[in-house]
């Protein structure tokens, strides 16, 4: 699932805050190479606090993983976890960057600390369920993602992950009914478009 670019409010302007925002631009333009090197300048400068360079890695670490340099990322996402320990945010995104790896149960590690350290987050449950299917338990897995859409019951991939798992353990009934409901929640996506497609349920 795609993570979200981290943002923060800075209580100090400065160079390095310049070049931190620069990066966040050109990040939403999806110019990631142009992100990393500008959260880079960032980082080269000494008037960030230990907790702002925190976030400056988050980010960076969300740069390299979406361009795939996932070994760079995690290094990142290290910094970012030894610098803000209690933010379960730093777990979550090593965990998916671990997931992209191959590397379930790590992933699975991250979102178990993620969680403990956040209960109500839902993009921890949603991922760890991903992770476990992986590695086959499917009862886990499906128990995590009821409880994502407990917690968020108009987030769409919810929906849709389990409506995947269902489909892949042969429950097509259930896999349908969780794909409409993805569907009638964010019908503008085409990932959504194409699995209704897919199934006949829509032209």
């Amino acid at each position: 699932m795609m993570r979200i670019i981290v943002f923060a409010l800075w209580l100090v302007a400065g160079a390095a805050v310049q070049e931190f925002d620069q990066g966040i631009l050109a990040a939403g333009r999806g110019d990631y190479a142009g992100a990393i090197e500008r959260f880079t300048r960032a980082l080269d400068s000494s008037e960030l606090t230990a907790a702002q360079r925190g976030i400056v890695y988050a980010n960076r670490g969300s740069a390299y993983d979406e361009l795939g340099d996932f070994a760079l990322a995690v290094a990142d996402f290290n910094r970012v976890i030894e610098l803000r320990p209690e933010d379960p945010d730093g777990y979550l995104n090593r965990g998916v960057t671990f997931g992209k790896l191959g590397l379930p149960a790590r992933a699975v590690a991250d979102f178990d600390r993620a969680i403990a350290l956040r209960p109500d987050l839902v993009e921890a449950y949603n991922n760890r369920g991903i992770a476990l299917a992986r590695q086959g338990l499917f009862d886990r897995a499906i128990a995590d993602l009821d409880q994502a859409i407990r917690l968020a019951p108009d987030d769409a991939f919810s929906y849709f992950n389990r409506g995947l798992l269902y489909e892949d353990n042969g429950l097509r009934s259930r896999a349908i009914r969780d794909f409409k409901a993805a569907y009638g929640l964010a019908p503008e996506q085409p990932i959504l478009q194409q699995k209704m497609r897919s199934l006949g349920l829509l032209e």
